[in-house]
Order: structure tokens, then sequence, then C-alpha cells
């Protein structure tokens, strides 16, 4: 996909929100949670996220390889052992992203144990190049 110099490309977008924005060479991805059926382990869920953060990029013309920042949101610091475990089998190799990893309980229902990754959460401060 080759976008003109200022042309904005929304996807998937609703009255509020897109799952993504492509501009100027790069793709914004929206905060993405694990979708239905949702997996009961946070290590399924997080592996759920990043699928759908596959397509996104590939649907963009973009691939994990280009990836240059991940926000993750938890809303139990306890599950970040499983969430980068995912993340470990995921990236790949000397392609790491800038990261951060935060906690904010209030995200999320009772049913996910965060939200993003619990639902897990991979935020919109996720960043590609095209």
């Amino acid at each position: 996909m080759t976008l003109g110099p200022m042309e904005i490309k929304r996807y998937g977008h609703l009255a509020t929100i897109s799952e993504y924005v492509a501009y100027n060479g790069m793709v914004f991805i929206s905060g993405q949670v694990a979708t239905d059926p949702v997996p009961d382990s946070i290590f399924d869920q997080a592996i759920n996220v990043l699928e759908t953060i596959d397509r996104h990029l590939v649907n963009a013309g973009s691939t994990r390889r280009r990836i240059l920042v991940l926000s993750i949101t938890l809303t139990d610091m306890g599950n970040y052992g499983e969430v980068e475990r995912a993340l470990a089998g995921w990236l790949l190799r000397d392609c790491a992203p800038a990261r951060v990893t935060t906690v904010e309980s209030r995200l999320g229902a009772r049913r996910f144990r965060s939200h993003g990754f619990g639902r897990p959460r991979i935020k919109n401060h996720c960043f590609h190049s095209l």
C-alpha cells in the first residue's frame, strides 16, 4: 500500500475509534484485547491479541519486524511473566521494540485478568512503520 504524503487511511472504524490508522509510512494500532471466545489463560489471551496485531499489520502492508514501540497494560502485574513468555515467542530475533508495561487494575471486566493482557491489551501506542 502506498499512501500520498498527507493521506490518512482508517481501518475498522467505528463512531469513535479505528482499529488502526496508517499515516506517513506509519501504522498506529488501537488497544487490542483478546477476542471471543476469550481464552482462560493469560498466555493464550496474549497470543490471541498478538495474532490480531499480526492481522492488522498484514492488512496495512507491514510486519511485526517493523514494530517501533509496544505499550502493554495489565490489570495485575502478576500476569507479567505469562505475557513476557508470549512476547518472547512472537517477537522476531533482533527486532525488539521500545516497550513499556503498565498496570491499571480498573480496566477490563471481572472475567479478564488484565486488559490487553488479561484481557491482555496492547495499547494504542503500538506503532509500526510500513
